[in-house]
């Protein structure tokens, strides 16, 4: 028979904004929605916030969360701001893994230095057990500029080889901050090889992800969706909505990200 399981994926915005502030929402709506899974991005590394969220679940909810993140650290003078990506589980587990993505660069110099940054760019898979059988779930945050069109062709590629090469074909979900809006060749390429987002599966239509009004681009006018949760053929979406959609009761402009996060239902056949 298939089996149920519920994913989050959010864009944490590290410990940047007023992140005592924004832990609180955070966490209150995380035990709410107490899902199986949870893909974060922008984890602040020198904080322990993925693991401080763990306790919260683990003492919130009663379910026995596990936790694991890479680091993504930046030259001098960033070194000091240490993200990562991080993933956080309450079902049974059979192994962990993850990459460096490329630059783009490698062969070529960019236009600006800083763009040398996007070789800290990383990916997790996650293998879990799944009505006894193998579910990977991935985790990643592409580079978020790339004026000179190598960087996400790279990254993506450099991807979906090493999903192809590691699922073979058991079911999987892609969560992450992709920073690439529907129809470019970012999506494009994922949808490409097969992959579906389940937002739109279940609606449609993307949603907007980023900025929420915690960042000043919500002021500009700015609306995109960046963020997905894509899925594999053999994994039906059932349900999907965007969470972390509302505001401090004492404040308008405060929110638990400058992102949105997605919650997602699926189904996944044996």
């Amino acid at each position: 028979m298939p089996e149920r399981v519920t994913i989050v994926s959010l864009n944490l915005r590290h410990d940047a904004d007023r992140w005592p502030e924004r832990a609180l929402l955070v966490r209150e709506e995380m035990v709410a929605l107490n899902p199986d899974l949870i893909a974060l991005q922008e984890n602040a590394v020198r904080i322990g916030q993925s693991e401080w969220l763990q306790a919260q679940l683990r003492k919130r909810t009663g379910r026995l969360f596990e936790e694991v993140h890479t680091v993504r650290q930046l030259p001098p003078p960033h070194d000091a701001s240490i993200e990562s990506n991080a993933m956080l589980w309450a079902c049974r587990f059979q192994g962990y893994e993850w990459i460096k993505l490329p630059s783009g660069y490698e062969a070529r110099k960019p236009s600006d230095e800083r763009l040398y940054h996007a070789r800290y760019r990383t990916a997790q898979r996650l293998r879990l057990t799944v009505g006894g059988a193998p579910f990977d779930v991935y985790n990643t945050h592409l580079h978020h500029e790339d004026p000179d069109g190598c960087i996400h062709p790279a990254q993506v590629r450099f991807l979906l080889d090493w999903i192809a090469a590691r699922s073979r074909g058991a079911p999987h979900a892609v969560c992450g901050d992709f920073n690439a809006r529907p129809g470019s060749i970012t999506v494009q390429a994922i949808e490409a090889a097969g992959l579906r987002s389940a937002h739109r599966d279940v609606h449609g239509v993307e949603p907007h992800t980023s900025p929420t009004p915690l960042s000043p681009e919500w002021d500009a006018g700015v609306r995109q969706c960046i963020d997905y949760v894509f899925v594999s053929p053999e994994v039906r979406a059932l349900d999907a909505r965007v969470v972390f959609d509302r505001p401090s009761p004492s404040d308008p402009r405060l929110y638990s990200s400058d992102h949105f996060g997605l919650w997602v239902e699926v189904e996944v056949s044996r």
